[in-house]
């Protein structure tokens, strides 16, 4: 079987998650007996600079470099073209969304969506563009793949899909089981902080526990740089000194969380959140807004709290770091175990089915 995959996803991102679920995706399926066929002739992504198993690239660039992005777009729709008449595949897996099909439907088109943030948290997006294209690409897939029963119902609720036209398909993580390393005295808080992430919660929370001075920082790994209303908000609670950001390796992140005494997530919403699964799977105690999606995959492996309410983060996280009370420990070995079940082996197999029913 051969399957295409577009530029999309790698043109527009460095790094990201949806770019690694591709790579790991197709490198699983290469371990199937599956030849699977990156197109991404220019592209900006370090993953794919790193491991480009069989694609076809011609320039790996810097995101700083200043060009027409139209020339760029031209430029890549052509060999789209190009590379997917040579490589005549069995299928096409669109990797995101376009204006429109920049080819002509040959062969069936899977479609994975990953989260509908845009349409829930409407008033923090531009629709008319963002819905248009996704709209196209819902159209035009003979199957989409869903990464939660959570994106499922959105994808129904939002678009009026057909149910019979959509799978669920969980994400994998790389499982590292490695030994214990001694908690250091920190809160582990990974990704984007904007919008619909919630951080402020976090901060205004933490403020307001004994953690503040019992030299109980919180670490940020990821997503840029405090900006200046952050600063500002660390400033008028005078925690400049116990909030860290720092921008890290995949090495140092797994690192973090090993030592981490608690990864938090604040999310108002999420497509499947990955980072909690990775730190459960480095045995870290995880915290997390009660949302349905991490309800469907963390289960009662996680502590949970209302992520509107901030006096409920507040009494979780002295609950949890100070009092450790017996009743409300989670075991870490039972969410380790329950981790593992998320592996890109699984996610490839049940791809590999939905491959098989088009063709």
């Amino acid at each position: 079987m051969k399957v295409f995959f577009d530029n999309k996803i790698f043109y527009i991102q460095k790094y990201g998650g949806i770019s690694r679920y591709y790579l790991n995706l197709c490198k699983e399926l290469k371990n199937l007996g599956v030849d699977c066929f990156i197109s991404s002739p220019i592209n900006f992504n370090e993953y794919l600079k790193r491991d480009p198993l069989k694609s076809k690239i011609h320039f790996n660039l810097n995101k700083k470099i200043k060009f027409p992005s139209k020339i760029f777009n031209l430029y890549n729709n052509f060999f789209n073209n190009y590379y997917l008449n040579k490589f005549a595949p069995d299928l096409t897996h669109l990797t995101y969304y376009q204006k429109k099909l920049k080819f002509k439907k040959k062969n069936p088109i899977i479609l994975t969506v990953y989260d509908l943030i845009h349409e829930k948290f409407a008033r923090d997006y531009n629709l008319n563009e963002e819905n248009r294209f996704k709209q196209n690409y819902i159209d035009v897939a003979d199957k989409i793949i869903c990464i939660s029963e959570s994106t499922k119902i959105d994808l129904i609720k939002y678009y009026n899909v057909d149910e019979k036209k959509l799978s669920v398909i969980y994400l994998g993580i790389d499982n590292f089981n490695l030994p214990p390393l001694k908690k250091k005295n920190f809160i582990l808080f990974v990704g984007d902080r904007k919008r619909y992430k919630n951080f402020d919660i976090l901060i205004k929370a933490y403020s307001k526990t004994k953690l503040v001075n019992q030299k109980f920082n919180i670490c940020c790994v990821g997503g840029g740089d405090f900006s200046e209303e952050e600063n500002k908000i660390f400033n008028s609670l005078n925690l400049k000194k116990n909030i860290k950001y720092l921008e890290a390796t995949d090495y140092e992140l797994i690192e973090k969380y090993r030592t981490a005494s608690l990864f938090v997530t604040t999310s108002l919403g999420e497509g499947f959140g990955l980072p909690a699964l990775e730190a459960m799977s480095c045995k870290c105690k995880v915290l997390a807004s009660d949302i349905p999606v991490y309800r469907e995959t963390l289960k009662n492996f996680s502590y949970f709290f209302n992520p509107s309410d901030e006096d409920d983060l507040k009494n979780k996280l002295e609950n949890i770091l100070i009092e450790n009370k017996k009743s409300s420990e989670l075991n870490i070995d039972e969410a380790y175990n329950h981790s593992t079940k998320f592996t890109w082996n699984n996610c490839a197999k049940e791809t590999l089915k939905i491959y098989k029913e088009l063709i």
